[in-house]
């Protein structure tokens, strides 16, 4: 961790370092419950603030680098537990989450980002760093979560980032710069394309943004 920040301390701003990724010990009953016990998020939560500080002590652009770090294997459940690292910087820490999960219901239920319900958004600086639906999903489910979850993440102000594996959650072919258009890959990025278009669209006319 330390040789890394140190060896990208002087690149600029676009760079951004994250810290331990999906932490969790792999206990099948704890991996099934989706919520870590007291104790695993205590110590995951020492080691974000260890990055943090360390990434910082490097000096130089890492003074004022964003950095991503997450609650317990980044499962949204365990945002109650997860606790922001303290920063020196000003507003340059982001909180990443990961969902693989639905495959025939729409992804996260309204109430793990409803500002009614809880505080996490205006917390944090939320970011969907992996998501994905499997190639094995029918073609009407993958373009509808698309849809749906993109545009309300867009709406909300979160950023989404796709995770292709080159394998159970592939949009492109493999080893080739092209949609794998088998398995209907085009038309779920033109699902998500379409969906940034819509809200970018709205937000420009000045629409409210409010959550459906």
């Amino acid at each position: 961790m330390l040789q890394i920040a140190e060896n990208f301390r002087d690149y600029g701003e676009k760079l951004i370092l994250s810290g331990p990724n999906e932490v969790t010990n792999f206990q099948s009953e704890v991996l099934l419950s989706r919520q870590a016990p007291p104790e695993f998020a205590d110590t995951l939560n020492r080691i974000n603030q260890i990055f943090v500080d360390e990434v910082r002590r490097t000096g130089r652009g890492n003074t004022n680098r964003i950095l991503v770090v997450g609650p317990w294997y980044a499962y949204p459940e365990n945002l109650p537990s997860y606790r922001q690292p303290d920063d020196s910087a000003d507003n340059k820490i982001f909180t990443e989450l990961h969902t693989f999960q639905a495959e025939k219901i729409l992804l996260y239920p309204l109430r793990y980002f409803d500002n009614s319900k809880t505080s996490w958004p205006s917390q944090y600086n939320l970011l969907i760093t992996e998501l994905g639906v499997k190639r094995e999903s029918e073609l009407s489910v993958r373009t509808e979560i698309m849809e749906q979850n993109i545009s309300r993440f867009y709406r909300m102000g979160i950023p989404v980032l796709y995770w292709d594996d080159g394998g159970n959650y592939a949009l492109m072919t493999n080893g080739k710069a092209e949609w794998d258009a088998a398995y209907g890959s085009d038309r779920v990025a033109e699902a998500m394309l379409s969906a940034f278009e819509h809200e970018m669209s709205n937000s420009n006319r000045g629409d409210s943004l409010e959550l459906p």
